[in-house]
């Protein structure tokens, strides 16, 4: 009788969380099944009836998942373990997912299939934390379920998640906070159960989650070094080391460093964990050697080297322009518009509040047991101190860009999960009523918020011009564009493309940059053919240096003064030719383009203070108009229902006088309309040119 009530217990607690999850998730799918109505509207959204996808990074992996799925249609050993070794797990996941549906299908809904994941995952971690939190209290399970509930919810409908993981999003945001948080998950199972399966979990999950986006690692890395000043403290108050937190330690001085033995190494840590764990001060020092061996702090300083100190980048002893001030997502933003990505005035308190609960109560609890010398309970310092990085790259959005507030996600949910804990604490005697005050209010003022539902990068134009664009193409032939539209030229077309999402530090953005914004027409031909002639000879692997090879110790500025002078006959390998492609949406770009070109790369000072550029959206301004005072000559240029407002530099830049004049150097053949295409030939092609 005992164990047929106890059998029904655990089936009745298992069906609650079933339940809510399930709820969870059709709420999840039905939105964005809204949304993807919304973009079936629009026949403009698709092409060949598939989905054009909704960010540029997006065709980078979709590339990928096209290669392994012809790869699974035709397997082999060899083929699929270069695949795996080679390309990014997304494009793994989508090619396996393309193999069961089609390409179409992956590259469309990948991302509201995956990241579906996050609600049971936040659930559990809420609902956990909750349960040690609550342990003291007279709240039911039921209870606790229903407000992991509510605050998994929330989460899913906050701006800075929900935006992100729409139809045709097929980035890595899809699971960017899943893996992580299971990660942390099975890493408190761990220390408070310290099953060993929960530390196999643990770091099949950091494995993951690090390889799917590097940038975990860093929140990781914050996180353990955080986990080690806790530990360090304890032995030297308690003079006692766990082992179970050895254990940790010296899987996380694997998991954390970049290395191409890394899963190895934690398999066999895993295995000499459970065949021989009298030998954990020999792992431990093992794990050390080859974090520093392998540079564990590597990555962290070329993040912060980027984000925090990167104005300008050098190279080779040159300087260049960061390219990190150019990104939209990355330019600082302020808090209102972090409050509103993070759900509104209400929810963003309620969360920042809750997270204050949590610390208080883990720091308070730790000192206090610290004090009087004894174990603390640690599952829930731990929770916070892995949670820090989250909150710091959070708001460290104001300065590096809204993309950061994703990571505020997990910590608001969490946060109004406490919060509520805590009010209904104080309100026990209501809590009926006020479970079901919070549960219309906080969903309802979602409702307040503005949504901006990601709408393709791309229209069907553009890329009918690439495929146009393709049929002419070998594998041998170059082609230049701006890095937005590398990713997409380079999925569209077999060419070889210099600058891509992955591919445009200011290094490598200068000759393309300096080409565009040139007003000598000679440098653009001379400096186009030269690129490409170098790029043939050079490893790929080292085309972030392209310039700096070029020049061979000669001075910049009489090295670019040089391909002014006159059109040079600058020959090929394998018949190879060079096309420039500049898609009319690149104009309003020409600003952050300046960025790279205005800049002297022997002394990284800007070449010109005065040079305005200006982009309108159905706007009409008088020309020859002075702004700000200046006595700077600007010129309006109507197009259509845009305009331009720009200085004379502006005006005579190579890719006004290419794109708006038509006025193309010798050597050069034009083409298409929403899409501007170059070809750039040999001298014999001079007089068809005239013609």
């Amino acid at each position: 009788m005992l164990k047929s009530y106890s059998n029904f217990y655990i089936l009745n607690k298992f069906s609650i969380h079933f339940l809510f999850i399930t709820i969870l998730c059709s709420i999840h799918f039905g939105f964005h099944y809204l949304d993807f109505k919304l973009l079936l509207d629009n026949p403009k959204n698709f092409i060949s009836n598939t989905l054009i996808l909704t960010s540029f990074d997006a065709y980078h992996y979709a590339k990928g998942t096209r290669e392994f799925l012809e790869i699974l249609n035709a397997p082999s050993v060899q083929r699929i373990f270069h695949a795996l070794s080679t390309l990014p797990f997304l494009s793994l996941l989508g090619g396996i997912l393309a193999k069961c549906t089609s390409l179409s299908f992956s590259l469309g809904f990948s991302s509201v299939i995956f990241s579906a994941t996050l609600a049971p995952t936040l659930y559990a971690l809420t609902y956990f934390n909750l349960n040690l939190l609550a342990q003291k209290r007279y709240f039911s399970k039921n209870s606790l379920a229903f407000i992991a509930f509510l605050a998994s919810l929330i989460a899913l409908f906050l701006p800075s998640f929900y935006q992100r993981v729409g139809a045709g999003y097929f980035d890595t945001d899809m699971l960017l906070l899943t893996l992580p948080l299971c990660a942390l998950l099975f890493l408190l199972r761990f220390i408070q159960t310290q099953r060993f399966l929960s530390l196999v979990l643990f770091v099949l999950f950091g494995f993951l989650a690090i390889n799917w986006h590097n940038g975990i690692q860093n929140l990781f890395l914050l996180g353990f070094l955080l986990f080690l000043c806790v530990e360090i403290l304890c032995a030297l108050r308690l003079h006692v080391i766990s082992k179970t937190h050895l254990m940790l330690a010296s899987v996380f001085f694997v998991i954390l460093t970049p290395s191409p033995f890394c899963l190895l190494t934690l398999i066999i840590l895993l295995l000499a964990f459970r065949l021989y764990p009298k030998g954990i001060w020999f792992y431990f020092g093992i794990a050390i050697i080859y974090a520093t061996t392998f540079g564990l702090f590597n990555p962290l300083i070329a993040q912060i080297n980027a984000y925090i100190f990167g104005s300008t980048q050098h190279a080779s002893n040159l300087v260049f322009a960061s390219v990190v001030n150019a990104i939209l997502e990355t330019s600082p933003t302020t808090l209102s518009v972090l409050v509103a990505r993070s759900g509104g005035i209400l929810i963003f308190t309620l969360g920042i509040l809750g997270f204050g609960i949590l610390l208080y109560n883990a720091i308070f609890i730790f000192f206090k047991a610290l004090i009087s010398r004894q174990n603390p309970n640690k599952p829930l310092l731990y929770l916070s101190l892995f949670l820090l990085p989250f909150c710091f790259l959070g708001f460290f959005s104001l300065k590096l860009g809204v993309r950061f507030s994703f990571f505020l996600v997990p910590l608001i949910a969490l946060g109004v999960a406490l919060s509520l804990l805590f009010f209904y604490a104080k309100c026990y005697r209501y809590l009926q009523l006020c479970i079901f005050t919070s549960s219309i209010i906080l969903p309802l003022s979602l409702i307040t918020i503005t949504y901006s539902i990601p709408k393709p990068i791309l229209s069907a134009q553009e890329i009918q011009a690439f495929k146009v664009l393709d049929s002419k193409l070998s594998t041998n032939d170059f082609i230049f564009s701006w890095w937005d539209y590398g990713y997409a030229l380079r999925y569209f077309t077999k060419a070889q493309v210099f600058l891509d999402g992955g591919r445009h530090s200011g290094a490598v953005n200068y000759p393309i940059a300096k080409i565009l914004l040139s007003d000598s027409k000679e440098l653009f031909y001379n400096f186009s053919m030269l690129l490409a002639q170098y790029l043939q000879n050079t490893d790929p692997k080292v085309w972030n240096r392209i310039f700096s090879l070029m020049l061979k110790n000669a001075d910049s500025k009489e090295f670019l003064d040089s391909l002014t002078q006159g059109y040079k006959n600058i020959s090929l390998a394998h018949n190879a030719q060079v096309y420039w492609v500049l898609p009319m949406r690149v104009l309003p770009l020409l600003a952050n383009i300046n960025l790279f070109a205005n800049l002297n790369p022997e002394n990284g000072k800007s070449l010109k203070n005065t040079s305005v550029f200006v982009f309108f959206d159905n706007t009409k301004l008088n020309f020859n108009t002075t702004i700000n005072g200046t006595n700077t000559l600007l010129t309006q240029i109507n197009l259509g229902q845009n305009s331009l407002l720009l200085s004379v530099d502006y005006l005579k830049s190579n890719i006004i006088s290419l794109m708006i004049f038509q006025k193309l150097p010798q050597n050069v053949c034009a083409s298409g309309d929403s899409v501007r295409i170059y070809h750039l030939k040999d001298s014999k092609c001079a007089e068809s040119l005239v013609q």
